[in-house]
């Protein structure tokens, strides 16, 4: 709604390594991308959000963005975080 517009929580947990996700195997509502059980984790954060948007990046590449530092990695999940807000 008008309320998440111009919220920075999406962005804000991408900064931190979060992804909000929904359909994990294990149970998972946040995955914390570089702890690192997903170093090794070849399924995507969330099967649901992937299928609707074709998007199916790894935990596995994710956690190796994040430790290498990359730019790129804030911005893959803060897409992942804000199309997940809007799904809901």
């Amino acid at each position: 709604g008008v309320d998440s517009f111009d919220s920075c929580y999406a962005t804000r947990l991408a900064r931190h390594g979060t992804l909000l996700c929904r359909g994990r195997p294990d149970g998972l509502s946040r995955i914390k991308v570089k702890q690192t059980k997903h170093k090794s984790d070849y399924e995507p954060p969330d099967w649901d959000l992937a299928e609707r948007t074709g998007d199916h990046r790894s935990l596995a590449y994710l956690h190796h963005l994040v430790r290498a530092n990359e730019p790129t990695a804030v911005t893959l999940m803060t897409r992942h975080n804000v199309l997940f807000l809007q799904r809901q």
